[in-house]
């Protein structure tokens, strides 16, 4: 991977990789390659490499937006597109699968890896150049910490890479970026429903309506309709007040007036944030949850820049 990956973000650089006959390559070219050095490419273009041994050699573009949509309406979608379908054969992606796997059972990751799924990986530890564009003398040389890799091993789904530049002793890939790969790893494990079992498919729904945060209309009764979530309107408008009974949710309306700064209490984070920012202002969260508190009183005059405080729980 020699090439760009032609990212849709202006600033992306050109990958260095020295080959025989360049007028950088020399006679010890060949094993600093082995260990990383005379090589030089973004931690997005590693990921992009480490994403495609866990795609059976299958190079996808980094994708950054979805979709465009401008209210309900999609107004451009973006597709997965593919670089290169296969970089190597298999038996040789088979071979470097096994070498990232020993990584994490027998090599500098053996620490690294979750109770609950096998990783995939690699460690790397680079001297930098300094500020000074030099490199440093012991005790205040500058390193790149980094580590990269993919989990589930059986069935990958994931791919992550973590780079830290730090400066002191002790700055290694495993002990630095390792253990923010194995905390995000572990915090996507324990977020992601399809890699546990359901615990609750089998209890019968409770009969009493479930209470509803205030909010956007459009949003709430999409998700009130997906969940069959019985529901009454009171006149069309874009936010709304909920309030349960024992038969259905009551929507009514959320007067929301121009210039001033919005009731935002009852709504999630999301939506506070959306129409503080709408007035001009800007939102200080706290908390998780939903907003019981907010610093300026609803109806307060707007100002540009100002700071509305919100209070979450």
């Amino acid at each position: 991977m020699s090439d760009p990956l032609g990212i849709d973000l202006n600033g992306e650089a050109s990958p260095t990789l020295y080959e025989p006959g360049t007028k950088n390559w020399s006679g010890i070219s060949l094993p600093w390659l082995s260990v990383g050095y005379e090589t030089q490419q973004t931690p997005l273009q590693t990921l992009t490499f480490y994403n495609a041994v866990a795609n059976n050699g299958k190079v996808v573009k980094p994708q950054f937006v979805k979709q465009i949509k401008r209210g309900t309406e999609i107004i451009k979608e973006f597709h997965p597109q593919v670089i290169n379908p296969k970089i190597c054969s298999n038996k040789t992606l088979n071979e470097l699968k096994s070498c990232l796997e020993g990584v994490m059972k027998n090599g500098t990751g053996r620490k690294l890896t979750s109770s609950y799924f096998d990783i995939a990986g690699k460690t790397g530890t680079a001297e930098i150049l300094n500020d000074d564009m030099r490199y440093g003398s012991r005790g205040e040389k500058k390193y790149l910490a980094s580590f990269v890799g993919y989990f589930p091993v059986e069935k990958p789904i994931y791919s992550c890479i973590v780079s830290i530049a730090a400066s002191g002793e002790n700055i290694y890939g495993a002990s630095v970026s390792g253990t923010v790969f194995a905390a995000i790893a572990n915090k996507v494990y324990a977020t992601s429903l399809q890699y546990h079992e359901a615990v609750n498919e089998n209890i019968q729904k409770a009969k009493e309506t479930p209470i509803s945060n205030d909010g956007n209309l459009y949003d709430l009764v999409t998700a009130m309709n997906k969940l069959q979530i019985p529901y009454k309107k009171g006149v069309e408008t874009e936010w709304v007040n909920t309030h349960a009974t024992d038969k259905s949710i009551q929507l009514s309306k959320r007067e929301i007036v121009k210039g001033t700064v919005p009731n935002v209490k009852g709504m999630t984070a999301k939506d506070a944030i959306y129409l503080i920012e709408k007035a001009g202002m800007r939102a200080k969260i706290i908390g998780y949850g939903t907003v019981y508190k907010q610093s300026y009183a609803p109806g307060t005059p707007a100002y540009n820049e100002g700071v509305v405080e919100l209070t979450l729980k």
